[in-house]
């Protein structure tokens, strides 16, 4: 709703005795906003379940909760990739899993791989530049070092990259 009153406003030329708008003005929402904008609680309890359930549970287990960890990662498809392992690895007790999740190759190639897929699709978007600087500030990371990352579509290095700040 906000982008479509920012795109409105920005559009808006000036007449006598009405709202008046420079057209020099941008209107946009920050960047920051990404970061600051909190994941819903629901949305939380989504990424923390998959996470913890996939670090916890051995493979004939997570077989059995295959059908509900789908379904919830469906629920939070919409979820920014970016702002996704942010919260991850923002999270001590959830970087601890991302940490059990790695020593597993069928487990570490599945977290991957959906996670790839969705980086690509906001790649595609050339919707991850504008939000490292956030990204970055959000982790504590140099921005240049997940540049790298990002600019060579290396995604399983990107999160190899977070597993060890």
């Amino acid at each position: 709703m906000s982008t479509i009153i920012a795109c409105l406003l920005a559009v808006v030329v000036t007449i006598p005795g009405h709202i008046q708008v420079n057209h020099a003005e941008k209107v946009s929402e920050s960047v920051e906003s990404f970061f600051k904008t909190p994941l819903e609680d629901w949305e939380q309890k989504a990424i923390r379940r998959i996470v913890s359930t996939m670090a916890e549970k051995n493979l004939l287990q997570l077989g059995l909760e295959k059908k509900t960890l789908k379904k919830k990662g469906k629920k939070i498809n919409h979820v920014h990739p970016l702002r996704f392992v942010g919260y991850i690895f923002a999270d001590p007790y959830l970087k601890q899993c991302m940490q059990q999740i790695k020593k597993s190759s069928f487990k570490w190639n599945g977290f991957v791989r959906g996670f790839s897929g969705r980086m690509m699709e906001e790649a595609v978007r050339d919707n991850l530049r504008p939000h490292l600087p956030e990204f970055s500030h959000h982790l504590t990371v140099n921005q240049e070092n997940l540049q790298i990352y990002i600019d060579n579509k290396d995604w399983e290095g990107l999160l190899k990259f977070l597993l060890t700040i």
